[in-house]
């Protein structure tokens, strides 16, 4: 799998939700992960993948936008195993064609 980095990680939590939005990188190319996010490493959670495209703009946008919506910078630490779950969902929607 080729390598991906963390552009953005973003958290909202409220009384009536816990999510995260994240941008990752991947060869020139950004994407949005997000989904409900697990407090365990045992209660993960499922991600979904978009794609954003390769230019900075659009990524800067939707970025302002969670923002907006309630978003706060933080990292992986708020997601316990994480990484290990995005490698694992970002491979089988690669093998299925999703991303």
């Amino acid at each position: 799998m080729n390598c991906i980095s963390i552009y953005w990680f973003g958290w909202c939590q409220s009384s009536s939700s816990d999510k995260i939005w994240v941008v990752l990188e991947m060869d020139g190319e950004y994407y949005a992960c997000y989904g409900r996010r697990g407090t365990t490493e045992e209660d993960l959670k499922k991600l979904k993948f978009t794609h954003i495209g390769s230019r900075l703009g659009p990524v800067q946008t939707k970025i302002n936008n969670k923002k907006l919506k309630g978003y706060t910078e933080s990292d992986v630490s708020v997601y316990p195993g994480f990484l290990e779950h995005l490698e694992q969902e970002m491979f089988y929607e690669m093998l299925r064609g999703n991303i």
